[in-house]
């Protein structure tokens, strides 16, 4: 049994599990960095541009804020891959404001992801110390209102990660034809 999971490992998908037991690269932290910048763009009613955001200032520092929260914070892989759910169910939802800045929606959907994953959670006052850009009652609001545009809808299903495999690994294996 994973411990992100409370079923046997024989009742997941094997595609799932490979997911699971992946390591973090530079690569899928810039990945989910530039997820973030994209929503953020969409919010603002923006055209989101990769070689923009490759040659800005800003975006770098942002991936750079990505990587030090992995890793200072220890995010495991599950937890990563609900936070990337939760932001693609969010992208429609988010207000044109200065609360859809990028760092703001990463760490919504990374700190609701991580209360949803697992049992011991790390405290609000703990990723404020973390990010060195916010006060606990900024993680609060921060938590509020990402929560507010999930709609509340925290549950993941299987299928929903899986959506995730052809972007960080390849493509799914198929199915053998009988």
């Amino acid at each position: 049994v994973h411990p992100a999971s409370l079923v046997s490992s024989t009742l997941h998908a094997p595609a799932l599990l490979e997911l699971v037991h992946m390591r973090m690269s530079p690569l899928h932290t810039s990945l989910l960095s530039h997820t973030v910048l994209a929503i953020v763009d969409l919010a603002f009613h923006r055209v989101y541009s990769p070689a923009f955001h490759m040659q800005s200032e800003h975006s770098r520092a942002f991936t750079q804020f990505v990587d030090h929260m992995v890793a200072i914070a220890e995010v495991p892989v599950p937890t990563l891959l609900v936070a990337l759910v939760y932001l693609h169910r969010v992208k429609l939802r988010l207000p044109p404001s200065h609360q859809s800045s990028p760092e703001r929606i990463f760490l919504g959907a990374l700190i609701i992801a991580h209360k949803y994953v697992n049992d011991c959670v790390i405290k609000n006052k703990y990723w404020a110390a973390y990010t060195g850009l916010f006060e606990s009652r900024d993680i609060y609001s921060i938590e509020c209102h990402f929560l507010q545009f999930l709609d509340y809808r925290l549950s993941v299903s299987e299928s929903d990660l899986l959506d995730y495999h052809h972007f960080l690994i390849g493509p799914l294996p198929s199915s053998p034809s009988y």
